[in-house]
């Protein structure tokens, strides 16, 4: 079944039912790495708040086997719960959303499309893209900051990167650990994990979600209380974390970089994460920044 032939037939069972009030528009919006999602929103008369749920899942769902039955019955349980924004402001400011304004590191070459609408940076093959932490309603989640955004706030790139360098180490304060640790956190032990594990360090921040952007803070060397990043690796593992291993002097980023390439490319990391198969010294992070993000925004060198 098609992509179309599954909306059809979820928009006369939703309506079957009659458990959602509104007219059901079906959409896509581009993502990271110019992957498209697929939505389902529901406009409801009276209202300029419109609940919105990705259907890509309950595609895959009922593609597998879920019955349409059970796929409406979860649609509804998730829109009847929503919280009532109905006397919510949404306005945006520069006022407003000054303290809100974060930055994230995404791939450069993978998202062309994207960046022509959105304000951004580039410095080696990553850009950075501005968005607002939805904190400022009370709700979690991220604004994309579009140009169209960026002129109704009344600002430009300096603004938006003097802000976003204040702001997000505040909002995404960095995490590190050790990988073995992480993988301790995340799978409830490390029985499996050689012996001789290699000494990586995970910087990522306590959201575990756009940690990547931890590496364009001001005091990231000084956050690594393990490693002494001057003499380090810097593997961009996914937006949403980076790795730190140490440089043994024996001139092995070609075989990193095959590493990074080969799990970029056989593991099941999704799409929307992924951040670059290059690995370069953190010096020369530090010295693209300064080359290209502070004078790009028309900011003093730090």
């Amino acid at each position: 079944m098609t992509y179309q032939e599954f909306t059809n037939v979820l928009s006369n069972e939703i309506a079957l039912r009659g458990n959602i009030k509104g007219d059901l528009i079906f959409n896509k919006t581009l993502k990271n790495n110019g992957v498209f999602c697929h939505n389902m929103v529901i406009k409801e008369a009276g209202t300029n708040i419109s609940p919105s749920l990705r259907l890509d899942y309950f595609y895959d769902e009922y593609l597998g086997g879920r019955s349409l039955s059970d796929i409406c019955e979860c649609i509804e349980s998730v829109v009847n719960t929503q919280p009532d924004f109905s006397e919510t402001d949404f306005s945006l400011s520069w006022k407003r959303v000054k303290d809100s304004i974060i930055y994230v590191v995404i791939n450069r070459e993978s998202n062309e499309e994207y960046l022509r609408e959105v304000p951004h940076i580039d410095f080696l093959d990553f850009s950075i893209v501005f968005k607002i932490d939805t904190i400022f309603l009370n709700i979690a989640g991220m604004i994309s900051i579009t140009n169209e955004i960026m002129d109704v706030l009344g600002v430009g790139i300096a603004e938006l990167t003097e802000a976003a360098k204040k702001n997000t180490p505040l909002l995404m304060p960095i995490k590190t650990l050790l990988l073995p640790d992480m993988i301790e956190e995340l799978c409830g032990g490390r029985e499996h994990l050689p012996g001789d594990f290699p000494d990586v360090l995970v910087c990522t921040n306590e959201d575990k979600h756009y940690g990547a952007s931890c590496i364009l803070y001001d005091d990231f060397s000084e956050s690594i209380d393990e490693f002494d990043v001057k003499d380090c690796y810097v593997i961009p593992s996914s937006v949403h974390e980076v790795l730190l291993i140490k440089d043994d002097g024996s001139d092995n980023r070609d075989c990193l970089e095959d590493m990074v390439r080969c799990v970029n490319e056989e593991t099941d990391l999704p799409e929307t994460d992924f951040l670059s198969n290059r690995v370069y010294k953190f010096s020369e992070i530090k010295e693209a920044l300064a080359a290209e993000l502070y004078p790009a925004a028309g900011l003093s060198v730090v």
